[in-house]
């Protein structure tokens, strides 16, 4: 006669499944470091989809901060960002268009990759606590992380060419596309959630 023991099914973060934090396990530190600079390769392509829609072009930069955040957590999509950051501000082509340089820190469109690291923490801290299960809490997640980006875009602009001008270039061209954007985003990050079997024994007897 077979017998089983029940079948645990719970559902794992992609932060668990990539990273393996929650079991208790973790990925070498190659490979963690493999991970995070793929992570910043992602960002950079995301730059590299350009639209201009004024004096700011769309690009998928926003949208990659915020995935990768959900993917790696909190600390790690923090640290990856700060990493991006700093590639961009050394010289390497991976802002917006192919920028990259130290000139980058006293451009007007500093706020906005100021913001970044911000909210990816945010975004990852979220995911972490349940905001990434379901489309709807996915893209509320996802809005308030933008929300970041935009407010620390918009208080350099507005710094330098007033509020009213600042939210005509910087925000205004960005209200119907952005949530747009962050939609199909929260679409695809439910679908990253993977049931996990544990404890599945039978014993003959």
């Amino acid at each position: 006669m077979f017998t089983s023991t029940p079948i645990n099914i719970q559902e794992q973060p992609l932060e668990s499944i990539i990273l393996k934090a929650k079991s208790g396990q973790s990925l070498s530190f190659l490979k963690q470091t493999a991970l995070i600079f793929a992570s910043t390769l992602l960002i950079a392509l995301a730059a590299r989809v350009q639209v201009q829609l004024g004096a700011i072009p769309f690009t998928l930069q926003s949208a990659a901060v915020i995935l990768v955040g959900m993917m790696l957590g909190a600390k790690r999509g923090f640290a990856t960002v700060i990493l991006y950051l700093f590639e961009g501000f050394m010289g390497a082509p991976v802002f917006s268009g192919g920028a990259g340089g130290a000139h980058l820190l006293f451009h007007p469109t500093i706020g906005y990759l100021a913001a970044f690291a911000p909210a990816a923490w945010l975004s990852g801290y979220l995911v972490e606590r349940g905001f990434g299960r379901r489309f709807l809490s996915v893209w509320i997640a996802s809005l308030l992380s933008a929300a970041i980006i935009f407010a620390g875009g918009y208080s350099v602009l507005a710094w330098m060419m007033g509020a009213k001008r600042a939210f005509t270039v910087g925000v205004l061209p960005f209200i119907y596309t952005e949530p747009v954007k962050l939609l199909i985003l929260s679409v695809m990050i439910p679908h990253l959630w993977r049931p996990r079997s544990s404890n599945t024994t039978h014993n003959a007897k």
